[in-house]
């Protein structure tokens, strides 16, 4: 492309970028040892009048010229600068919702204009760019406009056909979108240390367990092994893998499908999943060590389902009011927290045993455990304490106890803080003056 600089009024003005319109010059940096000038051109100029003054807000972007006025990088980069013999270039490729700034891509030209590999320095010569990524294997590339992958030996990695590619490092996914809006995605994995085509007109949305989580275009999402062969047919709005079930739902509804039991159902040629529970729930929240138990809710009513056994521990009997403890059902009783902060316990159909309410004292949430045999042991600063179901207790001092390795005995060390403030029982900083009899 070629163009002209020309000045009208003591400024400068660059035609030929954009048909016969001249963009304002802003900036300018001359390179030594080379031909070319990085420009900065004004696209576009805004006034605004704000508490008295005038302002004026520039849309900027920077590309660069030789000496015959041919563009060599063309004007689509927000900044551009000279960084150890090397003209780097940075666009704004999307923004940032949650920080609300825009996000930037690097990309690196010699100072004769030709796309470089930074990490290893090899020149792409037939490339229109080549986008910049520390220590990456893979990098994004564009050839006559067209945005492919290439390694960074310069190797063709995908062909540069796509109008558009993402590459999610964290998750190790491919995202490559077409022309006509079909989405290509292409996933590593790492037992087999190769990427692999997901589908054709399907997307990543999790892998687990050996198992796909797959979203088809309508947006229903189904579950496939490793091969793709169908394991939960395309039904569901959201599914969560459970290692003995799957958490799914459907309008709003939730319900369960079990891993290890299948049924077969007219018209399908292989057995399906089957149904552990129909799916009628309002909500179903995975709980405890390891999302062993899930509260299912309903109605403003909620209860536990087992799903390591895939069985309904307690049907919804328990107002949502209530925040319940999944992992201290046992003994037909469940602990519960009020939102005054107060503990306690519900049978099984939702009826209250007690609540916990100790003037002089209060219970510790990490000891709130289950009941076994008819009792249940908890725990305040001061006080053990044994709890009926009727919510009768029984409460010893603590005297001693197991801290960091080492016995301590409270009475006595609050003893030799009185009398003469040395360290009592702590042990290796100082004399323990309980042993030797004062």
């Amino acid at each position: 492309m070629k163009c002209k600089i020309e000045t009208s009024n003591g400024i400068m003005f660059l035609k030929g970028i954009d048909g016969d319109k001249r963009l304002e010059i802003a900036d300018y940096i001359e390179l030594h040892d080379s031909s070319l000038l990085m420009v900065s051109l004004i696209l576009d100029k805004k006034e605004y009048f704000y508490w008295g003054k005038n302002h004026v807000i520039y849309t900027k972007l920077w590309g660069c010229i030789d000496s015959m006025m041919n563009v060599v990088v063309p004007f689509i980069y927000s900044h551009m600068k000279v960084e150890f013999n090397y003209i780097r270039a940075d666009k704004e490729v999307e923004y940032n919702i949650v920080f609300k700034s825009p996000e930037y891509a690097s990309y690196y030209f010699n100072l004769y204009g030709v796309p470089v590999i930074y990490s290893t320095k090899k020149e792409m010569p037939e490339w229109d760019w080549v986008e910049h990524s520390d220590n990456k294997n893979i990098l994004i590339a564009q050839k006559g406009g067209k945005q492919g992958i290439i390694r960074k030996d310069g190797s063709v990695f995908l062909e540069p056909k796509y109008i558009k590619i993402k590459i999610n490092f964290s998750i190790l996914l491919i995202t490559c979108f077409y022309d006509d809006s079909m989405v290509t995605e292409i996933h590593y994995r790492k037992d087999l240390k190769l990427w692999k085509f997901l589908p054709k007109g399907c997307t990543y949305v999790n892998f687990f367990e050996g198992l796909y989580i797959l979203r088809r275009k309508d947006g229903l999402l189904f579950i496939t092994d490793k091969n793709y062969n169908m394991i939960l047919y395309p039904w569901f709005d959201e599914i969560d893998i459970c290692s003995n079930c799957y958490i799914v739902r459907k309008n709003n509804k939730w319900g369960i499908i079990s891993r290890n039991k299948n049924i077969n159902i007219e018209g399908f040629k292989n057995p399906v999943p089957a149904p552990i529970t129909r799916i009628e729930f309002d909500a179903i929240k995975k709980k405890g060590f390891g999302g062993s138990r899930a509260i299912i809710v309903k109605n403003n009513l909620q209860g536990v389902f087992d799903l390591k056994n895939e069985k309904i521990m307690c049907s919804p009997c328990i107002s949502v009011e209530y925040q319940i403890f999944p992992n201290t059902l046992n003994d037909n009783a469940i602990a519960f927290k009020t939102t005054k902060q107060q503990y306690g316990y519900f049978d099984l159909d939702g009826h209250l045993l007690f609540e916990i309410k100790i003037e002089d004292d209060k219970i510790n949430e990490s000891s709130i455990r289950a009941f076994k045999n008819g009792k249940v042991y908890l725990e305040s600063n001061k006080y053990q304490y044994v709890f009926n179901k009727d919510g009768s207790y029984e409460r010893t001092r603590i005297v001693q106890r197991y801290w960091g390795k080492t016995y301590h005995n409270y009475d006595a060390e609050r003893w030799d803080a009185l009398t003469d403030g040395m360290e009592g029982d702590y042990p290796g900083s100082g004399v323990d003056y309980d042993l030797l009899g004062f």
